[in-house]
Order: C-alpha cells, then structure tokens, then sequence
C-alpha cells in the first residue's frame, strides 16, 4: 500500500468521533516554514479570507478558549502566526526570529495536546 492510500484511509477511519485537521506543504513555501502550521489554525479556527483582523481574533480566541481557559497565555503566539500582534504585546520589544519561534512552537505543542485530548 503506498503512503497516498495509507493517509486516506488513516483519515477517513479517524473521523468517526474526531476532528481531522489537513494541511499541505508546498516547495515555494520553504522560506517561510511556519506556512502549513498557518493553514492548520486557520482550518482549526475557521478562518476565512472574507474575516477582518477583528473576526480572525474572536474566532481564535473563542476557539482557544472553549477548547481549554489554560492556553490563554499562549494566544498572544497564534495570533502572531495570523499575523495580528496585540498593541503593547511584550512581542513588538523580542527578538523575533528567536523568541517567538521558540515560543510559538511551544503553544502550538500546547494547542495540539489539548485537541488530542478533546478527541
């Protein structure tokens, strides 16, 4: 069985009772790595092109939030990675390329247990 079918068939048997999340990795996206980990908060928030900065921020928070009140501290990092930075976000004054990586791969770790455990 080649890795195509193996993946269609590992996602239409895990969604029964789960939420399946999918995204895509393009070769042109290599000099922005964070590309597909975009694309998947953007699916998980339901998040569309037609939304404004205001509604990419109730959807992420809402969705944050209800999933677990405990990742809050990890908003300020996703919404960065949809490109809204919070006016007097302690993440204007960091070294970004450093800190928010760093920080960024943390809430996403966080995030993603979180959903797991939802499942």
């Amino acid at each position: 069985m080649g890795k195509s079918r193996l993946f269609h068939e590992f996602k239409a048997r895990s969604q029964q009772g789960c939420l399946v999340l999918e995204t895509f990795s393009v070769s042109h996206g290599k000099a922005f790595p964070y590309l597909p980990l975009i694309d998947l908060l953007r699916n998980y928030f339901q998040i569309t092109a037609q939304d404004d900065e205001r509604r990419y921020r109730e959807k992420a928070t809402g969705r944050l939030l209800t999933l677990d009140r405990s990742l809050e501290e990890h908003l300020p990092y996703l919404l960065y990675l949809l490109g809204i930075i919070e006016t007097g976000s302690a993440l204007l004054t960091m070294d970004l390329p450093s800190g928010v990586s760093a920080s960024s791969r943390r809430s996403h770790a966080c995030w993603c247990a979180r959903a797991r455990t939802r499942c």
